[in-house]
């Protein structure tokens, strides 16, 4: 409320007051009491009308009031654990099967069981080293015969893809029986698939050895006969192998 306002105010209480107070003097008719009374009514006055004027120049606009601002300490962004891993995304390379390759040299004796097409019977057989004029072959395959006189007997196999060449020594072992009973000679000879022969029949006589190298590019299976066999005579094919 506005300075002369309030003194225009307080001066018009302030006349009511002296007025009622000669008044009544005059009349004698009013006790002291009344006049604190009025004094009183007049202070009461003065005090409501400073409080609405106080309120009203609160409510006016433009009046700007600070606002408490609560604080709240500074949180810091959340951040992956150390311990999760991010997920992985499906690779979009395709999985490429991994096909074991054939080796350049590959030893009839380490043939797969599912290649052999045929076995020789009435025989010993054995796999490994075994000795022709006294050179050893580690890996051989080694048919003796037993019970019989003038066998024949077969190894048949197919040849894996790849391979053009059969290579290796034949010949009786160091082991095999040769006197008066038993001449100690053997006789082989390698057909192809169709029963053509890659060789001529060769023949061996103890200790006598005989280097192979035949081809066989194309061939889907060989046979290598051995023939004139009798008891106790064991037939080698030292270090027997098909090569690229």
């Amino acid at each position: 409320m506005d300075v002369g306002i309030w003194i225009t105010l307080l001066l018009g209480v302030a006349a009511i007051v002296v007025g009622i107070t000669a008044f009544a003097r005059q009349q004698h008719r009013i006790p002291l009491i009344v006049l604190a009374l009025l004094l009183a009514v007049a202070a009461v006055i003065v005090a409501i009308v400073a409080a609405f004027g106080a309120a009203a120049a609160s409510d006016q606009p433009g009046t700007s009031h600070p606002t408490a601002t609560p604080t709240t300490a500074d949180t810091p962004a959340s951040t992956p654990s150390s311990s999760e891993e991010p997920e992985s995304e499906p690779s979009s390379e395709p999985t490429v099967a991994v096909v074991p390759t054939q080796p350049e040299t590959l030893y009839l004796m380490n043939l797969d069981e599912d290649a052999i097409v045929r076995d020789p019977h009435w025989v010993w057989d054995s796999e490994g080293a075994n000795s022709i004029a006294g050179v050893t072959y580690p890996n051989s395959l080694s048919y003796e015969f037993q019970n019989c006189s003038r066998c024949t007997e077969s190894l048949e196999f197919i040849v894996p893809a790849g391979y053009t060449r059969l290579q290796g020594v034949f010949g009786l072992s160091d082991s095999s029986r040769h006197d008066d009973v038993i001449d100690g000679v053997v006789y082989f000879t390698v057909y192809d698939a169709s029963g053509n022969q890659l060789t001529a029949p060769q023949r061996i006589e103890y200790p006598e050895s005989v280097p192979v190298d035949i081809d066989i590019a194309g061939q889907p299976r060989i046979r290598i006969e051995m023939s004139e066999g009798t008891n106790h005579e064991q037939f080698v094919l030292g270090d027997a192998a098909i090569v690229r």
